[in-house]
């Protein structure tokens, strides 16, 4: 770990070279391999000078190093060590995006960000370019969204090298960096977590190869359909018939209920997929809730039990009559 005296040092030379400098961007660091700020670890450490430095309790230190790849994994630290240069940028957070395939929710616990507002981030994140000035954050998103929460302007990275680091990588770096979360994922973490671990998803994750099976038919699920399966606002049964349609469907689906408040039930799910055309009107005819049936009492029961009964009061006896019924059915 690193001596919070010395980072406290590197701080405020930072902050007085950017107040003596003007403005660089981090590419232009990145092209002359040059580091974005003239200190020796090139760790970005907002704190004020007249501030004490009192220890750190082992729990908030935990909760920052929990969140670092797990390089004891037969083959991950190699990865980790071929593809990453040791060198830290401080790269803007509003360059640094979430990584394209959602595997997780970048939600900080309170101890993280605690950790990170004492001693800042003191293990950079793992990031790649996706051009345009641009990165995906492989590692360390909860940090980037806890230096949000901060208001801070700037994260440390190590920036991978794309002429090395294949997507299949950089999967398993998201992954393998959530690991010490496995035992309290969600249901969307849990489906994109099995398509990266495949058969491993046994053991890892502790589910059944049924369950695997099941997973990898969600994952076909864009993102906000996938998310509903965590407040239980979608039904499984009907996400697995629409994670089979194509995406641009499920993206259409997902946006007629959501702007209409239309329920996706089984039984609707089940009629969307077998529609031959699946045109936005014909969606929302399939979407909007049907009437309820009318129940028609022939006229010679009317006149027998009801002659001379109100409305309501006829409701109310047909009401107390089918609930008799239907307890000495049910009995």
């Amino acid at each position: 770990m690193f001596d919070l005296n010395k980072l406290k040092g590197y701080a405020k030379k930072q902050r007085e070279q950017d107040s003596t400098e003007s403005e660089t961007s981090v590419e232009a660091y990145v092209e002359s391999k040059e580091p974005a700020a003239e200190i020796d670890e090139e760790i970005y450490i907002p704190i004020d000078d007249d501030e004490d430095i009192m220890p750190i309790p082992d729990e908030y230190r935990e909760a920052q190093t929990a969140e670092m790849p797990d390089n004891d994994n037969e083959g991950f630290g190699d990865i980790i060590e071929k593809c990453f240069p040791e060198k830290a940028y401080n790269i803007e957070l509003e360059r640094l995006l979430p990584y394209r395939k959602n595997i997780f929710l970048a939600v900080p616990d309170e101890n993280l960000i605690k950790d990170i507002n004492r001693s800042g981030i003191t293990e950079p994140l793992l990031v790649r370019s996706i051009g345009n000035g641009e990165y995906e954050v492989l590692s360390g998103g909860r940090r980037r969204a806890a230096a949000e929460r901060l208001a801070w302007t700037k994260a440390p990275c190590r920036i991978a090298d794309n002429d090395i680091l294949t997507d299949d990588m950089a999967d398993m770096i998201v992954v393998q960096s959530n690991r010490h979360r496995f035992a309290e994922l969600t249901v969307s973490e849990t489906v994109r977590v099995s398509a990266v671990l495949g058969e491993r998803s046994e053991k890892d994750l502790g589910i059944t190869s049924e369950q695997v099976q099941k997973y990898v038919l969600l994952n076909g699920l864009v993102q906000p359909l996938l998310l509903m399966l965590d407040d239980n606002s979608l039904p499984l049964a009907a996400a697995e018939i629409l994670a089979e349609l194509p995406q641009a469907t499920q993206r259409s689906i997902y946006d007629i209920a959501d702007s209409s408040a239309f329920k996706i039930t089984s039984a609707n799910a089940a009629e969307l997929a077998k529609a031959k055309r699946l045109t936005e009107d014909n969606i929302i005819k399939i979407l909007k809730p049907k009437p309820a049936p009318k129940i028609v009492v022939p006229p010679e029961t009317a006149e027998k039990y009801l002659s001379g009964k109100t409305v309501k009061e006829a409701e109310e006896i047909i009401e107390l009559a089918l609930a008799a019924y239907l307890k000495e059915v049910i009995s």
